[in-house]
């Protein structure tokens, strides 16, 4: 080995048998979208279960995940390049929530503009951005 680390071979299918059990109910699911928000892989899977989620989870943590849609979109170093998203996914699991309920798209605008108005730094440009989407 070299000195080399070895791995557990069950610890990359540990979060998958998490992700998968009786026990990860939405508080894990949200615990889980912030914590692994940078890898795209376990982000995105976390986002295509949302999809299973029933309407009134979602609803419960909409201003968690609109913040974690804002905090998802990275400045660029160079002020004049757009945005870089770690993993639109997200952006993209709500948009299309939004398109399909008028209720649901009232809602995530409410949110967007609460950001915009608060004048929050760099989050008020990209709200500005989402919420003109929703």
């Amino acid at each position: 080995n070299g000195g080399s680390q070895r791995t557990n071979p069950h610890k990359d299918g540990s979060l998958m048998r998490l992700f998968n059990s009786e026990y990860f109910d939405s508080y894990l699911h949200m615990y889980y979208l912030y914590t692994k928000r940078e890898h795209t892989g376990v982000s995105d899977y976390l986002v295509e279960l949302l999809y299973k989620r029933s309407d009134l989870e979602i609803d419960f943590y909409l201003p968690q995940l609109c913040q974690l849609a804002l905090s998802n979109i990275c400045p660029n170093e160079s002020s004049k390049d757009p945005p870089k998203q770690l993993s639109p996914s997200l952006s993209q699991f709500i948009l299309e929530k939004a398109a399909r309920s008028m209720l649901f798209a009232l809602k995530v605008y409410w949110l967007f503009q609460s950001t915009v108005e608060d004048k929050m730094g760099k989050f008020s440009e990209l709200a500005l951005k989402l919420h003109t989407e929703a």
